[in-house]
């Protein structure tokens, strides 16, 4: 499960079958100067950067005002198997379970929980002030600003663990979760996506999978959330979209599918399975640009994401 390409808040980053790292967009602060590296995984932030090496170090680059470039040690026998960017706020999944969190951290965002007894996360999301850790058993804690109303930007509930975050159906799991701007994501295994917190732009109104060209049901295989818009994948390798830009199918060129999507603050991204790259939405500062790859193509669909929103 290793993210390929990443959105920040208006720059991009593609993670090369090299293991170098390439960025475009935004680069008021060289978020998009990546270090030289053998990376295996990216995140991109509101203005920063995180890229984990194959000896599980991870170096943060771009904007470091509330130091969220400024990884700390994992404790002695541990390392990072993966990382996520928010806007001000940084973490990290070790390999024993728990999370680190870094960066500006007034509202808790940094302060993961310990798992509950007999459990332990295998992902993380970070979004504007909020973030998110998948349980191995298909539940889902959330910590830092605790809900918003994102019609007057008043949070609340700092501090503590989310309560608001919702069971799985019965007989599902959640197998991957994305934070957007002031929303959540969880994706289930059955296909199913379901969304909670900020709704503002109805990017928590999931629509239907549509049918595929014989007819046949499709389904979710991964998520993305956006400031106001959500991304997801099918198994069919289309893109549906919802919220600010409501009902966008993007199509894969002929002879290709998608296998990845990505969700900035105003523009999205999709790899696809020939290595490149498509964007679209917002491109003021180049970021949904074009961009030729190769990029490493994973071993699966079922991926995780993890992006800042503005």
């Amino acid at each position: 499960m290793i993210p390929t390409i990443a959105t920040g808040c208006a720059h991009s980053l593609g993670l090369l079958d090299n293991g170098q790292v390439f960025g475009w967009g935004s680069n008021e602060y060289d978020q998009c100067n990546a270090p030289k590296g053998s990376f295996i995984q990216i995140a991109a932030g509101r203005c920063h950067s995180l890229g984990l090496l194959d000896d599980g170090r991870v170096i943060g680059w771009g904007d470091n005002g509330h130091d969220q470039c400024n990884t700390p040690e994992p404790p002695e026998g541990t390392s990072f198997i993966q990382v996520a960017a928010g806007t001000g706020h940084s973490l990290g999944l070790l390999n024993n379970g728990r999370v680190l969190g870094w960066g500006y951290n007034e509202d808790g965002r940094c302060d993961a929980p310990v798992p509950p007894e007999g459990t332990h996360f295998i992902q993380v999301a970070a979004g504007r002030n909020h973030s998110l850790g998948l349980l191995d058993n298909g539940r889902v804690l959330g910590w830092g600003g605790n809900g918003a109303d994102v019609n007057n930007g008043e949070l609340y509930n700092f501090n503590v663990v989310d309560e608001d975050t919702p069971e799985p159906p019965a007989g599902t799991r959640f197998i991957q979760v994305a934070a957007g701007f002031e929303h959540s994501l969880g994706l289930l295994d059955d296909g199913r996506v379901i969304g909670w917190k900020g709704n503002g732009a109805v990017q928590l109104d999931v629509p239907e999978p549509p049918l595929d060209p014989e007819g046949r049901p499709t389904r979710f295989i991964q998520v993305a959330a956006g400031y106001r818009h959500s991304l997801g994948l099918l198994d069919n390798g289309q893109v549906l979209g919802w919220g600010s830009n409501p009902d966008v199918v993007a199509l894969a060129p002929a002879g290709t599918s998608f296998i990845q999507v990505a969700a900035g603050s105003f523009h999205s991204l999709g790899l696809l399975d020939n290595g490149q790259v498509l964007g679209w939405g917002d491109n003021d500062e180049g970021q949904s640009k074009y961009q030729q790859g190769p990029f490493r193509i994973p071993s699966t669909g079922k991926l995780t994401k993890s992006a800042c929103k503005r």
